[in-house]
Formats: structure tokens, C-alpha cells, sequence
């Protein structure tokens, strides 16, 4: 792993124990914007940092298993050997992860979205893949009179599908 991004993840175990810090002052907690942003922050953090602390973890007993790889016992350089196999192979996993944790977030990631699907041309086939997407859905936005949206259990919503797809 490159330099640059060793110093980078270690930047970020900083700001994560910071985070942790700020989170427990009476300041902080009184003030509810900040104590959110705060909270908010130290959550998206917490899963690198714990992939980093794992990774630093695997590479301290690679060294202490590289060290008994130098043993004058051929069991304990075997086992050694194993350890050494077994760290490559968890190192490159949590690398992987490492970097698509670094991938930054889309902002718009955390919000609702509303998806309408509605069986217009194309006949049947069309009625049966709304009726599809609404089975796969816990509930189903309805457009009511004047614009505004209700949400609906999705065996409602098939219902009034099928009704309308055999009339």
C-alpha cells in the first residue's frame, strides 16, 4: 500500500477518535446541529477506520509470523509459512475494501426516492410488470386527487392493478 494513502487512512483513525471526543461534550450534545453533523460524520468513518485497524492488525502478525518463519524449528517456520500465506491473501481483501470505502459517498445517497411505475401502453405485459414491481416493494406511492401522494400497502395496489387490468 502506497505511502500517501497510509497517511491518509491514519488521518482519518485521527478525526474518527476526535469525532469521539466531541461527541461526549456537554457542548456538543447541547447543541443538536452539531451534535447530528458530528454523529453523522463519526458513522460514515467508523467502517474505514475498523477496515484499517483490521489491516494494521493482519500486518503486525505477518511480522511477528515473518520472524518465526526464521526459526530453527521446521514446525514453527511451517506455521509461520501458513500465517504468511493466510495475511497476503486477508491483506489484498481488505485492500479492495479499503479503497472502495475511500470512494467518496453521493450526497444524495441518504434520501427517499418516489418511483412511479404505471401500466400504460402495452397491454397486459405491461399491467403484470407494475403488478411485479409493486409485489417487490413494502408500499406503493398513489397519486390521490389534487396532487398529493399517499403511501398504500402494495397488496392494495395489486389489487386495484388487477381490477384494472381485467376491466
Amino acid at each position: 500500500m502506497k505511502e500517501t494513502l497510509r497517511q491518509r487512512l491514519d488521518s482519518f483513525t485521527e478525526r474518527f477518535e476526535e469525532l469521539a471526543m466531541l461527541l461526549s461534550d456537554p457542548d456538543v450534545i447541547n447543541n443538536q446541529q452539531r451534535f447530528r453533523d458530528y454523529s453523522r460524520e463519526y458513522a460514515e468513518l467508523e467502517e474505514l477506520v475498523a477496515a484499517w485497524q483490521r489491516y494494521r492488525d493482519i500486518e503486525t502478525n505477518m511480522d511477528e509470523a515473518e520472524q518465526l518463519s526464521r526459526d530453527s524449528d521446521a514446525d514453527m517456520r511451517e506455521l509461520a509459512e501458513m500465517e504468511l500465506s493466510e495475511g497476503r491473501e486477508r491483506l489484498a481483501e481488505l485492500d479492495i475494501e479499503l479503497k472502495r470505502l475511500l470512494v467518496p459517498k453521493d450526497p444524495d445517497d441518504g434520501r427517499g426516492v418516489f418511483l412511479e411505475v404505471r401500466a400504460g401502453t402495452g397491454g397486459d405485459e405491461a399491467a403484470i410488470l407494475r403488478a411485479t414491481c409493486s409485489a417487490c416493494t413494502p408500499a406503493t406511492p398513489k397519486n390521490a386527487v389534487g396532487g398529493s401522494r399517499s403511501l398504500v400497502p402494495a397488496t392494495a395496489s395489486r389489487a386495484a392493478t388487477k381490477r384494472s387490468s381485467l376491466g
